[in-house]
């Protein structure tokens, strides 16, 4: 047929003249061309309606994010300031709380670099701390969004579009998700690197092969060397995606790898002189010596429960993911295996995994309601599918949502509801000259990073230690309900419970400016 075409236009542009059959033949190429590229303009027009719908749950669920923390400030744990915004506020402005970790060595310099840079960035934009606090979830909340691309993605590949779109719904609206996702913790940078990374790796052959298992050696190296309990799940990553194609895969894979683990190495050599030298000071600390179970332990199977809350119902669709993804089923489990085995747990361990659970239980859903619809051809299955929505996904997110605030109003233990709003308010008095905190937790005082004022800081234990230090500040913060107040101090404002004291006059009696360092190493904090 096409030696005939060529031959029919070749002639007619000779000869000018056309035949019944010549002009068949035309109008059958015209008909193929245009059916080509109305082909085209369609796949095009899908695709970027696509985009335009995954741009709108993209913006959607920073939205969320930055709202939450802006709207809802929470110090959920005290390693987002004094391992992130303390170090980082140290490096920008000369002065900060440094603790223990800080003081032995076993702390990469990583993190606290990356949110300093922030600092520089966003410092502009508020009287005192509220400007790159509020700059810092901003940045954190962008880099979250990998977690919702990663369910999009995969959920794509192993499932088609609508439960991809049910997918980038549950992980943009999910109050676990959105609540840990503006924190300076390592484990939430660590999964924003860890879920594109191992997307790339395992759909490498799809693309550019080699550049696509560098990437992904680059973005699980970042990972492991911010959070290096995740080394486990990157090795076996590693094992799966080479096995029986070692010598074809594993260059490219590891020179990504190499490459982040000497970006750590070089952190760790001007900081401290030695490169992984925080890393083995870690491993000696938490693993030989055991220093994080002072810090409380859990029993073997705590995680299983955390996860069993976590998810609701949605846990029962997990075997039917697992099924139809097995390396991700395996990439979760082995984060909370490796977890399990160590006595001090945390909730926030597991934020890696559970987008991992989220993307299973949205394969294992769709995967249901298919045997469904063919076992009952009459079951309304828009109906059934936006029960089990409900069930499975939004009911277990509110859940979460309505406990957590449950749990932080009014408790003082954990700082979450008022230190970032008194700290805000303190940075900006012009009449504060020294600040003691009396019955608080020292863990949030907040530090210096939230106050953004080179003054002494006193954390005091009883009303004998706040006379004795009474003319080196003039501002107390303690809970509503204490009774120690001297009588010269009035009460200024309250945040959730815990109010501000001030007296008249100044700090005659100034306290060192690093007072708050002193109490630290004295009380070996």
């Amino acid at each position: 047929m096409l030696v005939q075409t060529v031959t029919a236009v070749l002639k007619m542009s000779l000869s000018g003249t056309f035949s019944a059959h010549e002009n068949h033949l035309c109008a059958e190429v015209r008909k193929k061309r245009s059916t080509t590229i109305l082909n085209r303009v369609h796949i095009s027009q899908e695709a970027g309606r696509r985009a335009l719908l995954l741009g709108i749950f993209l913006a959607l669920a920073f939205a969320v994010r930055l709202t939450v923390a802006v709207c809802n400030p929470h110090t959920y744990h005290p390693d987002e300031t004094f391992q992130a915004l303390e170090p980082a506020h140290r490096l920008v402005f000369g002065y900060g709380a440094v603790t223990w970790e800080w003081r032995e060595g076993i702390r990469s310099w990583a993190l606290p670099g990356l949110v300093a840079i922030i600092l520089c960035a966003t410092a502009w934009m508020s009287p005192g701390s509220a400007g790159y606090v509020h700059g810092v979830a901003f940045v954190f909340s962008l880099l979250s969004l990998s977690t919702v691309w990663f369910a999009w993605a995969w959920t794509r590949r192993l499932a088609g579009y609508k439960a991809a779109w049910i997918a980038v719904a549950v992980c943009s609206l999910n109050y676990w998700l959105i609540f840990f996702a503006p924190r300076t913790l390592s484990e939430v940078l660590a999964t924003d690197l860890l879920l594109p990374g191992l997307y790339l790796g395992f759909f490498a052959a799809e693309g550019r092969e080699k550049l696509r298992l560098f990437l992904a050696g680059v973005f699980c190296g970042l990972a492991c060397g911010l959070r290096i309990q995740l080394l486990p799940t990157i090795l076996l990553a590693v094992l799966w995606l080479c096995w029986k194609q070692w010598h074809h895969r594993l260059p490219a894979l590891a020179a990504g790898v190499t490459l982040s683990a000497a970006f750590f190495g070089v952190i760790d050599t001007l900081t401290l002189g030695a490169p992984f030298l925080s890393y083995i000071r870690y491993f000696q600390a938490n693993i030989l010596e055991h220093r994080a179970a002072t810090y409380g332990v859990s029993p073997w199977y705590y995680y299983f429960i955390v996860i069993a809350c976590a998810l609701g119902p949605a846990l029962l669709f997990c075997w039917h993911g697992a099924r139809r993804s097995p390396f991700l089923a395996t990439m979760a489990m082995s984060i909370v295996l490796a977890h399990s085995c160590i006595g001090h747990k945390e909730d926030r361990f597991l934020y890696p995994a559970l987008p991992m659970f989220l993307v299973l239980s949205v394969i294992g859903l769709t995967s249901f309601l298919g045997w469904l619809h063919q076992r009952y051809l009459t079951l309304s299955i828009p109906r059934a599918a936006v029960v089990l929505w409900l069930l499975c996904f939004i009911l277990p997110s509110a859940g979460t949502a309505i406990g957590m605030d449950i749990s932080s109003e009014g408790n003082l233990e954990d700082g979450s509801s008022w230190q970032q709003p008194a700290y805000f308010a303190l940075g900006r008095d012009p009449q504060l000259c020294g600040l003691a905190t009396l019955r608080l937790p020292w863990q949030f005082t907040g530090g210096f990073s939230l106050l953004h004022r080179n003054l002494p800081i006193l954390p005091v234990d009883s009303a004998a230690q706040l006379q004795q230090h009474a003319p080196s500040f003039n501002t107390l913060l303690t809970p509503d309900s204490n009774t120690e107040i001297p009588a010269d101090y009035h009460k200024v404002q309250c945040w959730n419970g815990v109010c501000e004291y001030q007296r008249p006059g100044g700090c005659p009696s100034s306290a060192p400016q690093d007072s708050l360092n002193l109490w630290l190493r004295r009380n070996g904090k």
